[in-house]
């Protein structure tokens, strides 16, 4: 062939000949006796590495996330977890929407700051977070737009940071506050409610009438977040019984706090205002937690006391201060969880 040597091009149409099944007169190319035989390796590949990757690329592409909200650890001097929420594994995330809208919600948060709490002080029980500001809505998009969202930790002030990065823009704080472990003296569980005693100065409302509520407020729950089992209420309180809802249940287990039991505590706050009786329609959506005490783990049910606190020097116009008490009844005892 033209540009192509004579032996090339012969040694090039022997070696098709060959592929293709034709016997081949190797005596002819070799001659006996000009050349010795050579024992061929008894194992496949030699087993030596060749791929040029940096560790950071190994770990990203390999490591298993260490929680399905914080993610991974990094290798980073102070204590920091890497996670993108790609909907198409979180699926869940779906059914918390806000005027039609997807967004994280803000008890997923507070599971990841008790996540990120434990990982870097130590423990697994008895966990007090304080200052929790919700300061910027994530929104989240089906498809190539990914967000990755960053949770750090400040061990010599207990300051935890989370925000969060599409391919495009630049880091945005969503949520940040301060953890310690241990309790406030007086606020350990073991205090007993007499339920049948607070129900029944209460009114019972249907569940589905509190989220047909939510929903012409603008706030549409899917299956995933529907976890109000019962719902009781008067004018500045309100008490429900909430659980892990059926969609989610299977993921329970890898949660402190499952965001969808929390999220419908926050649901319960909604119930203590007159607004759900009546026909005013006013969306209000949780924007600090002053206080959050964590005891045990939740499990797949609770209770959830929700009462609005006057508080004289918390007079914000379109911000109402509430406590929230939520207990789980366990055969093991009483877990409690305090948030303010």
């Amino acid at each position: 062939r033209k540009s192509f040597g004579e032996r090339q091009s012969m040694l090039e149409s022997l070696g098709t000949l060959h592929s293709m099944g034709h016997a081949v007169a190797w005596e002819g190319l070799h001659p006996a006796g000009s050349c010795n035989a050579v024992r061929l390796p008894g194992y496949a590949w030699q087993r030596e590495r060749f791929w040029s990757e940096a560790t950071e690329c190994q770990e990203a592409r390999l490591a298993l996330p260490e929680h399905p909200l914080l993610g991974r650890r990094l290798g980073t001097c102070e204590p920091s977890w890497e996670m993108k929420f790609d909907l198409r594994v979180l699926r869940y995330l779906e059914d918390h929407r806000v005027q039609g809208r997807l967004v994280f919600p803000g008890a997923g948060y507070v599971e990841m700051a008790l996540i990120a709490a434990f990982e870097a002080l130590g423990g697994t029980t008895d966990m007090m977070l304080e200052d929790i500001e919700f300061i910027q809505a994530l929104f989240l998009t089906k498809g190539e737009e990914v967000p990755t969202v960053l949770t750090t930790f400040r061990p010599e002030d207990n300051v935890f940071n989370i925000a969060a990065r599409s391919a495009h823009s630049s880091w945005t704080t969503h949520c940040r506050g301060r953890a310690r472990p241990g309790f406030d003296n007086g606020e350990r569980a073991g205090q007993q409610t007499d339920w049948a005693d607070l129900k029944a100065g209460m009114k019972k409302l249907e569940t589905r009438e509190g989220y047909s509520y939510f929903d012409a407020i603008g706030l549409q729950y899917g299956p995933s977040f529907v976890g109000i089992e019962a719902l009781w209420r008067r004018p500045g309180e309100s008490l429900a019984h909430v659980r892990v809802p059926e969609a989610v249940l299977d993921a329970g287990d890898e949660y402190r706090l499952h965001p969808a039991l929390l999220d419908a505590c926050f649901q319960a706050i909604l119930a203590t205002g007159p607004d759900i009786e009546g026909t005013m329609l006013r969306l209000y959506l949780p924007f600090q937690l002053d206080r959050f005490q964590f005891f045990k783990n939740s499990g797949k049910e609770a209770w959830c006391h929700a009462k609005l606190i006057k508080n004289p020097r918390h007079n914000k116009i379109n911000q109402i201060l509430y406590g929230l008490r939520v207990m789980v009844e366990a055969r093991i005892g009483r877990q409690d969880a305090h948030a303010q």
